[in-house]
C-alpha cells in the first residue's frame, strides 16, 4: 500500500498510482468518479496539460490504429465464457461537471450483443443516448441493429419485433423540409432506401 509517483519538468503528477485504491493515475495525485464509475486508469489534465489519450499507427499499408473494448462471461481473468443476447460489450461515456461532481452522463453510444452469440458469431447493436434536460441518465435516441437497420426515438424496440420508437424522420415530400413525426406501424425502420421509396 505505498503510492508510487512519477514528476514532470512542469508536471507535479505525471504519472504516478493511489494504492489504497488500486487506481493508475496520469496528470492527478487523486482518484475520483467521473461518469459511471471511479475507473482503473483516469487522466486529467488543464490548459497546459490538455488531458488526452494519443493513438498513432506509422505504416505504408491501409491500416490505421485500433481501440478495442472486449467482455467476457467468465469471472476469472484470462479465462473464456460466451457472453449472451443484450450484454454490454463496450460504453463510451461523456460526463459533465454540474457543480458537484463529474458522476453525471451527458451521452452515450453502447454497444450490446443483438441475437444469439456462437462460435466465430457475435451479432452487435449500436445505441446512441442523450440525456433530456431535467433528467439524470441517458435514454436511448437512436439504434442500429445487427440487421442493419435504423431505429429512431426514445425506445430501443426490436429490429424482428418492429420495435416501437416514438418518433421518426419524415419526409413530407415536396419542398417542405422532413419533421420528427410518430412513426407508422412497420415503418420505424430503416434497411435501405432507394429512388421509388423516396
Amino acid at each position: 500500500d505505498i503510492d508510487f509517483r512519477v514528476e514532470g519538468d512542469t508536471l507535479q503528477n505525471l504519472l504516478g498510482t493511489d494504492a489504497s485504491t488500486d487506481k493508475i493515475l496520469a496528470g492527478t495525485g487523486a482518484a475520483r468518479v467521473s461518469g459511471p464509475a471511479n475507473h482503473f486508469v483516469q487522466v486529467e489534465g488543464d490548459s497546459s496539460h490538455p488531458a488526452g489519450i494519443s493513438v498513432t499507427q506509422s505504416q505504408t499499408s491501409t491500416a490505421g490504429p485500433l481501440l478495442t473494448l472486449a467482455k467476457s462471461k467468465d469471472g476469472t481473468i484470462g479465462d473464456s465464457t460466451i457472453v449472451a443476447n443484450n450484454d454490454v460489450l463496450g460504453t463510451i461515456s461523456f460526463a459533465g461537471d454540474d457543480g458537484v461532481d463529474l458522476a453525471n452522463v451527458a451521452a452515450e453510444i453502447k454497444t450490446v450483443v443483438d441475437g444469439t452469440p456462437a462460435a466465430n458469431d457475435i451479432p452487435g447493436a449500436i445505441e446512441f443516448k442523450t440525456t433530456a434536460e431535467n433528467e439524470s441518465t441517458p435514454t436511448t435516441r437512436m439504434k442500429i441493429f445487427n440487421d442493419g437497420a435504423v431505429g429512431f426515438g426514445n425506445s430501443a424496440g426490436s429490429s424482428s419485433a418492429g420495435g416501437a420508437p416514438a418518433y421518426s424522420l419524415i419526409s413530407l415530400g415536396g419542398n417542405s423540409p422532413p419533421q420528427w413525426l410518430p412513426a407508422p406501424t412497420g415503418r420505424q425502420f430503416i434497411h435501405s432506401v432507394i429512388i421509388s421509396d423516396v
